[in-house]
């Protein structure tokens, strides 16, 4: 469990949340920028495997504390984190801020792209170091999940719909799932891909239409005339019970 790994870290941190350049979303990883008052607390500038803990709840990321050498020449020391899956607004909120393990020193990068495409890396390997999918952290170790008459079982991986079964493949049960988590809200593609696929899409959306598709296809027949998965267009997909 995340909660008993909290006595083990290394370094703690506690700050608000505030508006920056917004240069995570250039790299589809948009992060937590805090503010911290004294900044002789700060451990060795590098990447960190960290969790945030925010209104009680506990949640996986990856820090980074020091400059932006990618992005600019800016000599200023940032603290900043990127949330796994998650897509609250927390401006101005404040958070603790829990260090366990230097991933990599600090490193300029010849392009945004490999940028991007090493932040993968370190939430990949920020998960293996909790040992935990990112699917489990976005389910927060619920048992089941019940929006309206769908009914899901996120252990068992088991779909029902009005007591009927639906046999899902395993990637349109993880897309279902991360739908389900937050109905109302909008995922675009990328967000879809990323979070299910485990890489960047790269503009690659085959794969989430294909499923959505899919998923339409199995949820229609049993909920008549009612379409859970609505399309943003030029976006993406939501989950609605209406």
């Amino acid at each position: 469990m995340l909660e008993d790994t909290v006595k083990n870290h290394i370094c703690f941190l506690s700050g608000e949340v505030v508006h920056s350049k917004g240069i995570g979303k250039l790299v589809g990883m948009p992060t937590a920028d805090i503010i911290i008052d004294d900044l002789e607390k700060l451990p060795p500038m590098g990447v960190y495997s960290s969790t945030v803990t925010l209104d009680n709840k506990i949640y996986i990321s990856v820090t980074n504390i020091g400059k932006r050498p990618t992005i600019d020449n800016d000599d200023t020391i940032t603290v900043e984190t990127h949330i796994l899956d998650f897509f609250d607004d927390i401006y101005y909120k404040t958070i603790e801020l829990h260090l366990f393990h230097m991933l990599r020193a600090q490193k300029k990068f010849k392009t945004l792209s490999e940028l991007r495409d090493q932040f993968y890396l370190d939430c990949q390997n920020t998960k293996a170091y909790f040992g935990v999918s990112l699917l489990e952290n976005k389910a927060d170790t619920e048992t089941t999940m019940h929006i309206g008459e769908l009914d899901i079982n996120v252990k068992k991986r088991l779909v029902f719909l009005r007591g009927e079964q639906i046999v899902l493949t395993t990637k349109e049960f993880d897309v279902l799932c991360l739908l389900v988590k937050h109905p109302g809200w909008a995922y675009s593609k990328d967000q879809i891909y990323e979070s299910v696929w485990n890489e960047p899409a790269n503009g690659y959306y085959h794969p989430v239409e294909n499923t959505i598709c899919q998923l339409r296809k199995k949820l229609q027949p049993i909920s008549g005339s009612c379409t859970f998965i609505k399309t943003i267009v030029g976006f993406g997909y939501k989950f609605s019970e209406i």
